[in-house]
This record gives C-alpha cells, sequence and structure tokens, in this order.
C-alpha cells in the first residue's frame, strides 16, 4: 500500500520558490493603532487598500483593518472589491472612481459603495439601485483629477439627493502634498472644501461621512471640519521617510518587510572578461558573479546611472552588477563562502545590515511607492504573523 503524501503543488512551491516577499501582519495592526493614536477615536478610518493593498495583498488588508476596527476599506479596483467578497469578507467597501456606468449593477451586487462625480454616474447608480445604495461623492477642491469642481459640487449633491434609490454616505475630496509650498496649496483648497461643508449642514444635509485627510494630511494635523481620514501610505510603514514629517513617519513599520531570492547559479571567470548585455561590464580574473531569480519581470531595477545597488548575502553588502529580464546579476567575490541556495536579501535585514526602501529608492531613481508598486502582484508573498 502505498503510504506517501500525495504530492502537492502549492506545498512543493513553498518549499522551493527561491523568490519570495514577506509580509508582517502584526506591522499592519500596529500602523492602525499609531494612526489611531494621532486622529483620535471620534475620526473613522478608511484605509486605502488600493494597489493589491499597497503590495501586501488587498483580501488580506481588508481582513486585518476590519478586525482592527476600520469603518470600511477604499479600492480603485473592482478585482481587488471581489477577491475581499470572495474571502467572505463583508466590510463595507468604498470604490474610488475608476469604473463606467454600465458596472453599477455589479457594484450592488457585491455590496459596494461606488464614487459618483458625474450625473451619468449618479443616474446609472439610481437605476441599479434596486432600494438604496450608499454612494460616495467627489469633490475636486484643487488637485485638478478627478470629481465634481468644488464651485459645483452642491448643485451635483442636490440632484443625487433627489434620484430614488440613493443614499450620499459621503463626500470626499483629495488634496495631497509633499512639502511646504504643497501643504499651503492644500490648505487653500481644503478651506473651500470646509465651506462647501458648511453650506451643505445649513441647507440640512445630514451626511454621514466627510473626509479630505489622506496621509500626509494626518501627519502635518492639518485642521479642517471633517470626520474621517482616507489613509494609505501610512498603513504600509511610509513607504520611506516622508519630508513632510519624518519623524511622525518613524512610527509606523514596514508591512513589506523582506524580499528576497536563493542563488540558483555561481560561476567564478577564469580570466578577465566583458560580461552583460553587449559585454558593457568589465569583470577581472576571479570574478565571483552569483544569479538570483528577480529581474525585470518581477519588478526589480538595476541602479540609475552614477548609481550603485547593492544586495545582502550572510550580513554583507555585495554589489549589484546588473538585472535582466528574469535575472539579476550579484558580484559575490568578496561573499562569505557564497553557494547555490544561499538567501540574497533584496529588501530586508541580514545580520547588522539593512537595505531600506529609500537605499533601492535611491539606488533605482524612483519613489519608494514606485518601488513597491513595481513589484506588486509579481512575487509570492510569505506572511508572517510577527508580534
Amino acid at each position: 500500500m502505498n503510504s506517501q503524501k500525495p504530492f502537492s503543488r502549492k506545498d512543493y512551491l513553498n518549499t522551493s520558490d527561491p523568490l519570495q516577499m514577506t509580509v508582517d501582519v502584526a506591522a499592519l495592526r500596529w500602523n492602525f493603532s499609531q494612526l489611531e493614536s494621532m486622529v483620535g477615536e471620534a475620526t473613522k478610518i478608511i484605509p486605502s487598500i488600493k494597489g493589491d493593498g499597497y503590495g501586501v495583498g488587498a483580501s488580506l488588508a481588508a481582513q486585518v483593518f476590519k478586525e482592527c476596527g476600520a469603518y470600511a476599506v477604499a479600492t480603485g479596483s473592482i478585482h481587488d472589491a471581489i477577491a475581499i467578497r470572495d474571502a467572505g469578507n463583508d466590510i463595507p467597501i468604498h470604490l474610488f472612481p475608476g469604473i463606467l456606468p454600465g458596472a453599477m449593477p455589479l457594484v450592488r451586487e457585491l455590496g459596494l459603495m461606488p464614487t459618483i462625480y458625474s450625473k451619468e454616474l449618479a443616474l446609472a447608480a439610481s437605476e441599479a439601485s434596486h432600494g438604496r445604495l450608499k454612494v460616495f461623492v467627489k469633490v475636486d477642491a484643487g488637485f485638478g483629477r478627478l470629481g465634481v469642481p468644488v464651485e459645483q459640487a452642491r448643485d451635483l449633491i442636490d440632484y443625487v439627493a433627489s434620484l430614488p434609490g440613493l443614499q450620499i454616505e459621503a463626500v470626499f475630496t483629495h488634496v495631497p502634498f509633499s512639502d511646504g509650498p504643497g501643504l499651503e496649496w492644500a490648505k487653500f483648497g481644503l478651506a473651500k472644501f470646509d465651506r462647501l461643508l458648511g453650506e451643505l449642514k445649513d441647507a440640512g444635509y445630514q451626511i454621514p461621512i466627510s473626509q479630505s485627510l489622506a496621509s500626509s494630511g494626518v501627519l502635518k494635523d492639518v485642521p479642517t471640519h471633517t470626520n474621517a481620514v482616507c489613509v494609505g501610505h501610512l498603513l504600509y510603514g511610509g513607504l520611506g521617510k516622508s519630508s513632510v514629517d519624518a519623524e511622525k513617519t518613524a512610527r509606523f513599520r514596514p508591512a513589506i518587510s523582506e524580499v528576497s531570492a536563493s542563488i540558483v547559479h555561481i560561476r567564478k571567470h577564469g580570466s578577465q572578461a566583458s560580461i552583460g548585455n553587449g559585454g558593457r561590464l568589465q569583470v577581472e580574473a576571479s570574478t565571483v558573479v552569483g544569479i538570483v531569480p528577480i529581474g525585470l519581470h518581477e519588478g526589480y531595477r538595476s541602479a540609475a546611472a552614477g548609481q550603485t545597488a547593492y544586495v545582502l548575502h550572510k550580513g554583507r553588502r555585495l554589489p549589484l552588477m546588473f538585472v535582466s529580464q528574469e535575472y539579476a546579476a550579484v558580484d559575490l567575490s568578496r561573499g562569505d563562502s557564497p553557494a547555490v541556495g544561499d538567501t540574497i536579501v533584496i529588501y530586508g535585514r541580514s545580520g547588522d545590515e539593512q537595505i531600506t526602501i529609500e537605499d533601492l529608492a535611491g539606488w533605482q531613481g524612483q519613489s519608494p511607492l514606485h518601488v513597491v508598486m513595481n513589484m506588486c502582484g509579481r512575487v509570492r508573498k510569505n506572511y508572517s504573523l510577527g508580534n
């Protein structure tokens, strides 16, 4: 009788996949608690889980934030919303702009709260409502991307309120900034939004949620008349120390704690050689090159001009040589007895050495958010509960 355990592709991949991203679930909970302490108990928190939960997984993030007591979560992807519902999570979901009017029946079926910023969207939502559909009205207070201009918002809100089957759950805006002049610009837009809220109150509107602050506004404690915040960056660890308030950002822990890959091949060059694309890289005799399976396809990037990127091996910082479609070459010449199967840390800690998201961003000439989004959905995730 054959007593061998049935072959499992999932188990096999979990033990042999040479590339993985480690998500610190405890960090998400910690960051939520830090945000709560900053905004106060009376302020409702709407975590943004766009971009597949900033790389950690939208469904996982939604579950964690529901357990933390979030009022709702927000995403611009209806696919993320479907994944959350398929996982059995009934948390309220605010669907950011990004759908066409024809998607409203699916929005209603999934129990989502869509964003309305035009009469066309409002009418489609009303026709698909089958009762009472909660909606968020988006106001443009200066960003110039999506939303009804603040000067025209009252007319649209009156129109939405007149349609059958719709309930205005929230009125919100978004005025992001990253420096002092940007803060002054944001304050000007927020003042216009607050005046709109005052006009709506005087007109007898009782709208449960008003929201205008995201991560940068929370960090600077910008005064508003709103009762909710929609935060992304901070909940995932800041995604790099913010120039707005680095000291406060430091309170938050990175949700992605490590990206690592195993060495799959080692070659010691016996003589001087020209290697890499077009032979542009010169190596000396005895140079030891290690290959790890992470490349452009996985969102990894070579160093920008004038920069040298590094990885970690057994607590040592070693230079990255080049990145191709699915591989990266590392100079192991000064490594500690490197061998096939050894772990190379792309991002994270090894011994006393650490590569931060800021390091990667600086080497690649990108922002920390871009570094994370490049890898989003392309690397197998390993979830660590931490403490």
